[in-house]
């Protein structure tokens, strides 16, 4: 029973935006239809031409908009979001998912302070690698940057900890390695905690090209409710 007040809320929430939508696609058609008959005059007047439109375009993506309904709910069609992720494999070269990596590193637009949201992140049993990985991922690294943090599990293999540290401050002798310990958050997420800018991984560093995963932009709302739920330990 405690449920159904937000359920309500949700559903006039729906029904308000199903609304709206239908408003605005009738009056998109009115506006369409004025445009359409001057278009028709200054062509008739003007060029020895005719034109022809098809009453009702929608018919000729019927099937794909039951499938779009199908798969992803009605409300997909409300949707202004930009589908941005990439996806990652085993089948590709190394060369081909750092590639991948770099591109969404470089649209978070590291500065000073960099935070690393992966529970298995020195849970690695092939440490001088993934770490290598890493910081190609982040090549090159940013002169601005100051501070790394990685929150994990507390799960640190043998001397993990100590390579990576080594491992970056060879690059940037001036850059502070800070690990935190949490239990609350699954996912992995980089992020650049200066302007809230992040994304999320599907796969633990030391999984990345082992298994298929995902790698997309996160919003700036995502960003700032994960730094809210980890503001006590940061």
């Amino acid at each position: 029973m405690t449920n159904i007040p937000s359920f309500r809320i949700e559903v006039d929430t729906t029904r308000r935006k199903m609304e709206a939508f239908f408003k605005l696609e009738y009056y998109l058609a009115m506006q369409f239809n004025e445009i359409r008959e001057d278009l028709h005059k200054t062509v008739e007047n003007n060029y020895d031409a005719n034109i022809q439109f098809i009453s009702n375009p929608d018919i000729l993506f019927e099937k794909k908009y039951r499938e779009k309904i199908i798969r992803e709910g009605f409300m997909s069609f409300l949707s202004g979001t930009l589908a941005m992720e990439d996806i990652t494999s085993p089948s590709m070269e190394i060369d081909q998912i750092e590639g991948i990596f770099r591109k969404f590193v470089d649209n978070i637009d590291i500065s000073s302070d960099l935070l690393v949201i992966d529970p298995y992140f020195f849970a690695s049993k092939n440490p001088d690698n993934d770490y290598d990985l890493f910081l190609r991922c982040l090549s090159p690294v940013p002169q601005e940057l100051k501070k790394i943090t990685i929150i994990h599990n507390g799960k640190i293999e043998e001397n993990a900890l100590d390579i990576f540290k080594s491992k970056i401050t060879s690059i940037k002798p001036d850059v502070e390695v800070i690990d935190r310990t949490c239990s609350i958050i699954h996912d992995r997420f980089w992020i650049n905690t200066i302007n809230k800018k992040g994304i999320v991984v599907g796969t633990s560093l030391n999984g990345i090209g082992k298994k298929v995963s995902i790698v997309d932009n996160l919003s700036h709302s995502d960003v700032n409710s994960i730094l809210e739920e980890l503001d006590q330990i940061l």
